[in-house]
């Protein structure tokens, strides 16, 4: 499987836990699209992945590769938004490319509806929750909305467990969701311009 297109930090980070990583071990790949990071990572370490996805076409594609992969019993896939709160809401997509929805309020002849689930509502067994030990978020700005969502998520994760959050810096709640994530006991620093690492001390 190529790898080309993954950022080389976020590959060194991923080998250094993969000494972590079994069958029994779970990842979570916070908008995965078609395949990344989910795939990669149940098809090259075995591991059990909870792998969530927005847009319906991108979320089909996904279970294609899963299936073509046979990873069907390591990938569960969630066809949802993850946000912080629980509703449906308006995204406009495009025929050519619909990973690049977004929010809308008011339908129009490109937009669908898609549920938006609050992490910590979805009611993950805590067994996964205890055997997690990556998780990996690109949500596009949307971060500090997600991460206020999985709250109880992130303090039941093991002490060992590192996130991996994209944050542009053009994002304007940068610095507070830096603060929101120390005030849970979690360290970051830069793996390049728009990747950051989380851990606990």
């Amino acid at each position: 499987m190529c790898t080309e297109n993954f950022e080389p930090e976020i590959q060194d980070v991923i080998k250094e836990e993969s000494r972590k990583f079994n069958d029994e071990t779970y990842l979570i790949n916070i908008w995965c699209n078609i395949w990344r990071y989910a795939i990669w990572l149940a098809k090259k370490y075995k591991c059990n992945v909870l792998a969530f996805e927005p847009t319906p076409r991108t979320y089909n594609n996904l279970k294609i590769n899963i299936y073509l992969s046979n990873l069907a019993n390591k990938i569960t896939t969630y066809n949802i938004w993850l946000w912080d709160e629980n509703r449906d809401m308006f995204f406009e997509v495009w025929d050519l490319c619909d990973s690049c929805a977004h929010i809308v309020y008011k339908k129009n002849k490109n937009t669908i509806t898609i549920p938006v689930k609050r992490f910590d509502d979805l009611w993950i067994e805590k067994e996964k929750i205890g055997k997690t030990r990556l998780v990996i978020m690109d949500v596009e700005w949307f971060e500090l909305n997600v991460l206020r969502w999985m709250k109880n998520t992130l303090q039941l994760l093991p002490n060992d467990t590192k996130l991996i959050i994209e944050i542009l810096q053009s994002n304007n709640d940068k610095e507070e969701i830096f603060s929101f994530m120390r005030d849970l006991w979690y360290s970051n620093k830069n793996l390049d311009e728009n990747n950051y690492i989380f851990y606990k001390e």
